[in-house]
């Protein structure tokens, strides 16, 4: 029993380093404008400039055009209001309501992940310290819901993009071409670690019986009941 709780216990904190990478890699992901590039078809230009492509994320889209005066590529980049007023919505033809529902549903599923994630990671710390059963399961029900948090994310992410492709020619012209890109990429690997995750804590988080363990397996002792009061 105690090779078992020894193997546990490393098995957890590879896990938690896993995850540690899976947070970093999730705030890159929300934080780059890469989730999906669209390549636009030679006939779309605007006055002295041809609009080359796209790239854009959950908050920011960019536009590369070829400047006809320079003969080079510029960039120009531009945040997304979320909560624009009717006036600025008119001012768009490139969005609208119910572009900027999925795009707030984007963004505000992402700050819950991010929190879920941060608490994730403090209970998991504490695992370590006392290794519990019922912080285990703990800690694993909050990797579940943070990995149910960004598969929400990318599925609201791709209608948003099968939609803007159907009604929103501006951003989707005819001919142009559509790719995922990195950012995206990252948020699926996350989704996959924290699922993982889950699974190795919630395997590890059976309880142990004191008197079945033997003298060396200090995790049956944490999972021991707490007396409170006098004996």
């Amino acid at each position: 029993m105690g090779a078992v709780a020894s193997y546990e216990k490393k098995l957890l904190i590879g896990v938690t380093i896993a995850t540690l990478v899976g947070y970093l890699m999730q705030i890159i992901a929300i934080g780059t404008n890469y989730w999906l590039i669209v390549v636009f078809p030679d006939v779309a230009f605007t006055n002295s400039t041809v609009v080359v492509r796209t790239h854009s994320g959950i908050w920011v889209t960019c536009v590369v055009e070829w400047s006809r005066a320079t003969e080079e590529e510029e960039e120009s980049c531009e945040s997304l209001s979320m909560f624009p007023t009717e006036e600025q919505l008119k001012n768009r033809p490139d969005v609208d309501s119910r572009f900027l529902d999925f795009r707030r549903t984007e963004a505000a599923f992402s700050i819950i992940a991010m929190v879920i994630m941060f608490l994730g990671h403090f209970f998991a710390l504490y695992t370590f310290k006392r290794p519990r059963y019922i912080h285990k399961r703990l800690t694993g029900l909050l990797h579940v819901m943070a990995a149910a948090c960004v598969l929400v994310i990318n599925e609201v992410f791709s209608n948003s993009v099968a939609y803007a492709k159907q009604s929103l020619p501006l951003r989707h012209p005819l001919g142009s071409n559509q790719s995922y890109g990195f950012s995206i990429v990252l948020s699926w690997l996350v989704f996959v670690i924290y699922l993982i995750a889950f699974v190795c804590y919630l395997v590890c988080s059976h309880k142990r019986k004191h008197e079945m363990a033997d003298s060396i397996d200090v995790l049956a002792d944490e999972d021991e009941p707490v007396q409170l009061g006098r004996v």
